[in-house]
């Protein structure tokens, strides 16, 4: 994956997605991110809820070590797992402050439930399903 391609493949899906996901009515802006500020994540969303706006933060693809990051990662999923989140914490199920209750870890719970989510969406629209 390159830079380049990263960026292509951001511009062809976010707009359809944005779509298919009743964001239409949001600005969706990428911003691309290195290692440290990734933190372990390939990509995070930062939703402005008043302003229907929201900034993905998706980790580049400029240095090898980046490459080797998205290395059998799907993009397109990467980028649908992000919108979903916009959803889910505006029902307040996923984002900073839904952390752990009962001894769950409900950040993996529901990360878990939006990869699921996320990857049934993509392999629908490629056919797969």
């Amino acid at each position: 994956l390159t830079q380049k391609q990263l960026r292509a493949a951001v511009k062809r899906w976010g707009p359809y997605w944005r779509d298919r996901l009743g964001l239409r009515d949001w600005k969706v802006d990428v911003a691309y991110m290195g290692l440290k500020e990734a933190d372990g994540s390939l990509a995070h969303v930062v939703p402005n809820f008043p302003d229907r706006s929201a900034l993905v933060n998706v980790l580049g693809a400029e240095t090898a070590d980046q490459r080797a990051a998205w290395k059998g990662e799907d993009l397109e999923c990467v980028l649908v797992h992000e919108l979903l989140h916009v959803h889910l914490m505006s029902l307040g199920v996923s984002g900073g402050d839904y952390r752990k209750a009962a001894g769950v870890n409900k950040t993996v719970l529901a990360e878990q439930v939006i990869n699921a989510i996320a990857r049934c969406l993509v392999d629908r629209r490629r056919g797969r399903v």
